[in-house]
């Protein structure tokens, strides 16, 4: 049985973009880690088990509301990270 998160992926995507436009913010592998995983924490994750409940996340996750609400967190994430480094 193969079950993954959907947000995993996105959420480390939108990290690395996010942070690389952030030049106050550093790009070590450890905050970046850190940052998605405080969003990872905070977003209601989304399973999936077959390639239609892919899809059908990837559909759902296109919205404009979900993306800016991931994006939100891993906002939060940046900023709390970039105030508390734990490297």
């Amino acid at each position: 049985m193969d079950i993954r998160n959907y947000l995993e992926v996105e959420v480390l995507h939108l990290t690395a973009e996010l942070i690389e436009n952030d030049k106050n913010m550093c790009n070590c592998e450890k905050c970046k880690s850190d940052v998605a995983a405080y969003a990872l924490n905070h977003l209601r994750p989304k399973y999936v088990v077959s390639d239609e409940g892919h899809i059908f996340t990837e559909v759902e996750m296109a919205s404009d509301q979900e993306r800016a609400q991931i994006i939100a967190i891993v906002l939060e994430g940046i900023e709390l990270i970039k105030m508390n480094p734990r490297h």
